[in-house]
């Protein structure tokens, strides 16, 4: 069946639109534009089809169709069947995996050749993620997911130099069970995929919770440097700064035990021997940070920044990115990123119910590399 002349340029499909919701910060960056270079920012070519699952938002949306031209519509076969470009928004986009029937839903509705973005992860697991890739690929589909920190802005603005040889790597952040570890994750593997020889893939996961942290980090020298190294980068920092806006190394100042809110350490040990360390620490710092070390020694580190509201413009980061690919561009990330996330993800949850005791993984080990382009806004 041929597409109609008016056949949209976008549609949209969403389970929550209420206001700040990941579906409304993203869509609405669609309908408004983004500016790439400076330039005025011009929307998506073509109209926009939003279906919201939920039926939520219906006075919002109803506000869009005056404003943009948006056209809602109840069913998911309507509002996809010729669309060019489609983008999935789950309603918690970044703190759990999309419902697995919604995206076979959708991947099964798609016009051959379509391009699909989905806000988060793509599956519950590995196993599951290459399920959806695959269905996707058999009936032509181009599909990518993710999230905005990999494409924010960094204070200060560097990256992983590419081709580095690294030893270990750090991102602390903060957030919500679930949210945390997917920000973190898609993060850490954004930077350390532009290693020498890119990634290979992971072998075994560790989580340490409480106490056990700092107990580990005191054997553990170099993380604990690089720990330190990510948390110097933050404009957040939580205690003392909060009361009366004195300046402190929480690291070195011993200040880190007593800050932290249910502290955890994810360890990640990668297939080609780096090891890396991912701390969600509430209580410590309100952002995320990060820092690298090579076989020289030269660290590496930065915060990655999220300007605050009302513009929030990290979702502006990630709208940049999406339309470039909705619009017929590659994917910044090869299948392989979604299913080495999913799997790490999955492995997370498992290690966090055996704290303290090495988990090894099957069915990570999934090499691939990155551009020399760094993809991060400045």
């Amino acid at each position: 069946m041929n597409a109609p002349q008016d056949a949209p340029g976008l549609a949209a499909v969403v389970d929550d639109f209420r206001l700040g919701s990941p579906a409304q910060e993203l869509l609405d960056r669609f309908l408004v534009g983004t500016a790439p270079a400076g330039e005025i920012a011009k929307p998506l070519a073509g109209g926009v089809v939003v279906h919201a699952r939920d039926g939520s938002g219906g006075e919002a949306l109803a506000r869009r169709g005056v404003d943009f031209g948006v056209t809602t519509v109840s069913q998911l076969v309507a509002a996809v069947a010729f669309a060019r470009a489609i983008l999935f928004i789950p309603g918690d986009a970044f703190s759990r995996p999309p419902e697995p029937k919604a995206l076979e839903d959708l991947v099964n509705g798609a016009p051959r050749s379509a391009h699909i973005f989905v806000a988060g992860r793509l599956a519950h697991d590995a196993d599951a993620a290459r399920r959806v890739l695959d269905a996707a690929a058999a009936r032509g589909l181009a599909i990518a997911a993710g999230g905005y920190l990999p494409f924010t802005w960094r204070l200060p603005a560097v990256d992983v130099p590419y081709g580095a040889q690294l030893t270990h790597a750090v991102v602390v952040t903060v957030g919500s069970a679930g949210a945390a570890e997917f920000h973190g994750l898609d993060a850490l593997l954004a930077l350390v995929v532009r290693r020498d020889g890119g990634e290979k893939g992971v072998t075994a996961v560790t989580a340490r919770v409480g106490g056990a942290v700092w107990s580990w980090l005191e054997a553990h020298a170099q993380v604990r440097g690089l720990l330190a190294a990510a948390i110097s980068r933050t404009d957040s920092p939580q205690g003392d700064a909060l009361v009366d806006g004195r300046t402190q190394d929480l690291a070195g100042l011993g200040l880190l035990p007593k800050l932290a809110r249910e502290p955890v350490a994810w360890e990640v040990e990668h297939v080609d021997g780096l090891r890396s360390v991912l701390f969600v620490l509430n209580g410590v710092v309100a952002d995320t940070n990060f820092a690298v070390r090579e076989t020289s020694g030269r660290v590496t580190s930065a915060q990655l920044y999220l300007p605050p509201a009302p513009g929030f413009h990290y979702w502006t980061a990630l709208a940049r990115r999406a339309q470039l690919f909705l619009a017929g561009g590659e994917p910044l990330w090869p299948a392989a990123r979604s299913i080495l996330l999913d799997g790490l993800l999955a492995a997370l949850d498992a290690a966090r119910a055996r704290a303290g005791s090495r988990l090894t993984t099957s069915g990570l080990q999934q090499a691939y590399a990155a551009s020399a382009e760094s993809h991060f806004e400045r």
